[in-house]
């Protein structure tokens, strides 16, 4: 039962956020959402209740949404926005592979939408065999593996390695 809880909460929050108001009304339509939500949800994914609980893992959680919200896309935004100004591109767009060290494939998944919802870079396949990603990135300086990883990947990866594996 404890399981079905966090996508309860993170469903009701999200009703009541996006709703835009705080009435008995949608306290009690948001509760029938999350818990219809919750009901059919849950059993899909969330394996482990007791990860799913763990306010450490939530703790991280929210320590990695302030920094990708923050650093990471403001980053790749200014990158991108100071080339298309400028009008002297320093793009040198490659394919390069990006090794992954995570073995959870939710953690995999945050790190593939990571990479592809910063501009600049897109993630075109995946070997899950290998444990590599293959990035499309517009500044591929060098194309050494440990270089591209160190770019593209590590920062998302030891945050979200803390809060799914």
């Amino acid at each position: 039962m404890k399981k079905y809880i966090p996508i309860f909460v993170l469903t009701f929050l999200v009703y009541v956020f996006v709703g835009g108001t705080f009435t008995l009304f949608d306290v009690v339509v948001g509760i029938i959402i999350g818990s219809l939500v919750s009901g059919i949800v849950t059993p899909f994914i969330v394996s482990d209740e007791k990860k799913a609980l763990d306010l450490k893992r939530l703790f991280y959680l929210l320590i990695y949404t302030i920094y990708y919200l923050s650093v990471a896309e403001f980053k790749s935004h200014a990158q991108v926005i100071r080339t298309i100004i400028i009008g002297k591109p320093d793009l040198k767009p490659a394919i390069v592979k990006v090794n992954y060290k995570s073995n959870s494939q939710y953690t995999v998944v945050s790190e593939a939408n990571s990479i592809t919802n910063t501009p600049g870079t897109v993630v075109i396949d995946l070997n899950e065999e290998k444990k590599v990603f293959y990035v499309h990135w517009l500044y591929a300086d060098k194309l050494e593996e440990e270089y591209c990883y160190k770019n593209i990947l590590e920062p998302f990866e030891n945050r979200l390695r803390k809060v799914f594996d």
